[in-house]
């Protein structure tokens, strides 16, 4: 799973079991996680059970997983499901009765259990925790990451079917670009959570912002490598393009350096030094995740201009062809775009 959906399920698994003061524990533990399917008995990946992610998938070890860990949110849903373990509506309820704090996921749920009770003989639909439960911020956030490690693993297979399609000598170059992206999604993900660091959307920012990167990447290498190659040419020249970039890019940095300039001159007026060191703390934090980004999708653009190289070596140009578009890609992205 990406970054976000290892943090957000961890803390929704927080949330679930002991109320909203373990999210801050949760999302310690998961900021320092070094794989995405842990193997102790107190952080197993449940999730990765129920849903096949990396292991078959297994309803009996989700559901005994789920338990080990009192996550009695999913305990409930596979029992009203009869996933795992009979359906059983009153043990489903008795297992939301376990939790001190009960927020809105835990209602949505009550909710279809009290509708399914009043009509036990209904024919009822599977209940699906992002689609009939998620309600509160962090369950949607959790929900948005997951969607989008679906869309990821479906881009890989995408590419894996292009790959086999190619010429082996280009191989190497493909596996080259995707790594570079790879990195750079990444860090671009960084970035746009810092960008909005004050709100709690910034997790959904960072995770629409990657989507929005893979989106050009799959559309772009898709060009790029089927063809043919008068298709490289874009709206602009590589020169245009670049200077294109460097205003948007360098708008982008000025607009949030000065939005926190004027907050921290606020806040010294008021007398509140705290405030103009986190503001201040702020423009240094972007900044250097801005340039880190910028650095990880240079040497991506590189990748895929030394791709388009190796696959059209009799066009004129390919090589800034190719950086042209995926320069045009990196302006649509910093406006969101």
């Amino acid at each position: 799973m990406t970054k976000w959906a290892r943090s957000l399920f961890v803390i929704v698994g927080a949330i679930a079991s002991s109320g909203p003061r373990a999210a801050v524990a949760a999302l310690a533990d998961a900021a320092t996680a070094s794989s995405p399917v842990p193997t102790s008995a107190n952080t197993e990946y449940c999730e990765g059970h129920y849903e096949g992610w990396g292991v078959p998938r297994d309803f009996a070890k989700a559901f005994s997983c789920y338990r080990r860990q009192e996550n009695w949110v999913w305990v409930a849903l596979m029992q009203v499901n009869g996933e795992g373990t009979p359906a059983d509506l009153s043990a489903a309820r008795a297992s939301l009765d376990r939790l001190a704090f009960k927020d809105a996921d835990v209602l949505a749920l009550e909710k279809i259990i009290k509708q399914r009770e009043a009509g036990p003989l209904a024919k009822s639909r599977r209940v699906e925790f992002c689609r009939d439960v998620a309600s509160t911020t962090v369950s949607r956030n959790f929900c948005q990451a997951r969607a989008g490690e679906e869309k990821a693993h479906k881009n890989d297979a995408q590419l894996q079917k292009i790959k086999a399609d190619l010429d082996p000598r280009l191989f190497a170059a493909l596996d080259r670009a995707q790594a570079a992206f790879n990195r750079f999604v990444s860090a671009e993900g960084d970035r746009v959570y810092q960008e909005n660091i004050e709100g709690s959307i910034r997790e959904h920012e960072a995770m629409a912002q990657e989507a929005r990167v893979r989106r050009h990447f799959m559309a772009t290498v898709k060009r790029l490598v089927m063809g043919p190659a008068p298709r490289l040419a874009g709206p602009r020249s590589l020169p245009a393009s670049d200077r294109e970039l460097n205003s948007v890019y360098n708008t982008a940095v000025s607009h949030y350096v000065s939005y926190n300039e004027r907050a921290a001159k606020d806040a010294l007026a008021t007398n509140a030094p705290d405030m103009v060191a986190e503001y201040l703390g702020r423009n240094t934090d972007y900044k250097t995740k801005s340039r880190a980004a910028q650095h990880e999708w240079v040497r991506y653009r590189n990748a895929m201009g030394e791709l388009a190289a190796a696959r059209w070596p009799e066009a004129r140009h390919a090589e800034d062809l190719a950086r042209a578009l995926v320069t045009e890609d990196r302006i649509r992205e910093l406006q969101g775009k």
